[in-house]
């Protein structure tokens, strides 16, 4: 059991739901993993995310019906690890979301399949097993890449179409690298996980800003009984460039947000179990854009 003190923190690919634009209402999603056990195991599992988006009264929140309020986003994944050697593990994920916007006069619901992605990380350094350090510490190197199959050009009733921000699907690919590091002292750790993910254009000549997120936790693993327990708190930033269509920029996109984290996860022979929130610290967004409020993630996982 003490090798389960070795974890990392892994933003896993979420725009569309493994990599995105959250920070300013994007139907995708900021990446957030959570904490996840390292001792050479595959896993499989389900995880459900739930974000809200608050729209401020501008034009830009105008629809058929009247004026957008509120945006919700609930989105259950299936998702594995596997490993392919002592070093290599391979990430799959694939979403399928449920939106729901709360106008004025009305409200809209979608649902769909989300863009499936994969990715590839490599354990370059690896003392977290070593008896003669007190101080361990891992690093990994990882690239995905994020495929457009969910749908993008979803209708409202009177047949018009959403904007790209409320569509589950972007209809475009997106590549990705992150850097983890972690380190370890007894049952102390504290994780960091930098990430990068490139958009490319899809078929509208729509292009997503690119986005650069960081997530800093500070966790502390303790066994009571037959249970580890793994409480977790820090901070989670992204920052998102401005979106273009036929080239120009749309200087009423992009941004940037901090939040705050709180979570726990138990684990009990093969089966793992969490939750985490995530509240809104700073927000800096354009005045149009829907502002985030909250999130909540909870996964439910098996070990093989």
């Amino acid at each position: 059991m003490k090798r389960i003190i070795f974890i990392l923190l892994l933003v896993g690919l979420n725009v569309t739901n493994s990599y995105s634009c959250d920070v300013c209402g994007c139907s995708s999603g900021a990446s957030y993993m959570g904490i996840l056990p390292q001792f050479n195991k595959n896993i499989i599992g389900l995880r459900y995310r739930y974000r809200v988006f608050e729209h401020n009264n501008s034009a830009a929140s105008s629809t058929s019906t009247g004026m957008a309020l509120e945006d919700r986003f609930n989105t259950i994944e299936l998702w594995t690890r596997l490993y392919l050697g002592k070093r290599w593990m391979l990430f799959g994920f694939l979403p399928y979301s449920f939106y729901k916007r709360i106008e004025t006069d009305a409200t809209e619901n979608i649902q769909s399949i989300g863009d499936m992605s994969f990715q590839l990380n490599y354990l370059l350094l690896n003392t977290g097993d070593s008896t003669d350090k007190k101080l361990r510490q891992t690093l990994i190197l990882g690239a995905g890449v994020k495929l457009p199959t969910g749908k993008y050009q979803q209708r409202d009733r009177f047949k018009n179409m959403f904007p790209l921000p409320f569509q589950i699907g972007s209809g475009a690919y997106t590549l990705r690298a992150n850097i983890i590091y972690t380190l370890r002292l007894k049952g102390f750790g504290w994780n960091n996980d930098v990430a990068f993910n490139y958009n490319f254009e899809n078929e509208l000549e729509y292009q997503l800003g690119n986005q650069l997120t960081w997530a800093s936790t500070l966790f502390y693993w303790k066994k009571w009984m037959n249970i580890s327990l793994l409480p977790n708190a820090g901070i989670f930033f992204e920052k998102l460039g401005e979106d273009s269509q036929y080239g120009f920029e749309n200087q009423a996109t992009g941004g940037q947000a901090l939040f705050f984290t709180l979570g726990n996860d138990m684990y009990y022979k093969n089966i793992i179990l969490g939750a985490t929130a995530q509240v809104v610290g700073i927000q800096d967004t354009g005045i149009d854009q829907p502002m985030s409020k909250w999130r909540f993630m909870a996964q439910c996982s098996v070990l093989f």
